[in-house]
């Protein structure tokens, strides 16, 4: 029997604007941000259709001024030409006018939609930045993520997380009678699973080691059954029964060793506290490696 060094962790580690208004900004992925002033485009529009009107005016008062009854027109014939120029030219200026205004719209319900796509796209980038690191194991170890070991058509109200590592996680679960089970997945060489049960249900000192162990093997054989996880939960359990049997001394942390090959399975009792009057914490871990 002796300790072991799980890796790169010990097998006895404790659970501890552009606003939206007079300017726009028409954005197009890859290209630099175009500004489109609508109250420009819209003195335009006036000028043009000012400089058009101006020009019939000042056109139909120089036929008007030399307009001279001859041999083939009279001077009712050119007035009522003139009034048809008149009629022609104020057409087509307010026909520019509503032209204008039309486009003027258009631009504003243009400019607002690349607006608001472009402020999608960039809240769009910004989450995926945000997230891309949330789940993204980098530990370099060669078991992969921690994930959950539970049966939950047993444990419907099991939450698991991972922890800050993104590599190792936590799973909790409230037992029946006020017990608590804390599962830390954890682990680099070695596949690791750290059960902290809570219970109040025991009393004893803490160190009655053999007494300890014992009601961490009953406590196992009671959430066995809603266990899903890659190791040999029940051979580790059996060996521990086992040696309980014999009268051999055991220290924290000791390997109970169930599986001895090139990869050997085995169980240590890590921890032993007292949280309270009546309630104490115990910690056992079953372990497969390395890998």
């Amino acid at each position: 029997m002796h300790s072991v060094d799980l890796g790169r962790q010990h097998v006895v580690e404790r659970l501890p604007h552009d606003d939206i208004g007079t300017n726009f900004v028409e954005r197009d992925v890859g290209q630099q941000p175009i500004t489109l002033s609508l109250r420009q485009a819209g003195r335009t529009c006036g000028l043009q259709s000012w400089w058009l009107f101006s020009f019939f005016i000042t056109w139909e008062m120089t036929q008007v001024l030399t307009s001279r009854p001859d041999a083939n027109f009279s001077v009712g014939r050119n007035r009522m030409k003139n009034m048809r120029l008149t009629i022609i030219a104020t057409i087509l200026t307010g026909f520019i006018l509503v032209s204008c205004q039309t486009k003027n719209k258009t631009d504003e319900s243009n400019a607002a939609t690349d607006t608001v796509k472009s402020a999608d796209v960039e809240n769009s980038k910004k989450f995926e930045k945000d997230t891309s690191n949330l789940a993204t194991d980098n530990s370099g170890c060669t078991r992969g993520q921690a994930e959950s070991v539970v049966k939950k058509e047993v444990y419907p109200d099991a939450s698991f997380k991972l922890n800050d590592d993104n590599h190792s996680g936590t799973e909790t679960i409230e037992l029946k009678e006020g017990d608590k089970l804390l599962i830390k997945n954890w682990g680099c060489e070695y596949y690791v699973l750290t059960f902290r049960f809570e219970t109040n249900r025991f009393q004893a000192d803490t160190t009655d080691i053999k007494y300890w162990m014992d009601k961490a093997i009953n406590l196992m054989g009671e959430i066995e059954k809603g266990l899903d996880a890659p190791l040999n939960i029940s051979g580790g359990t059996a060996a521990t029964q086992e040696f309980l049997k014999s009268n051999k001394e055991y220290h924290l942390g000791q390997e109970i060793v169930s599986k001895e090959s090139e990869i050997r399975d085995f169980v240590t009792l890590d921890r032993i506290q007292k949280l309270g009057d009546k309630r104490f914490a115990i910690e056992i871990s079953y372990a497969t490696g390395p890998l």
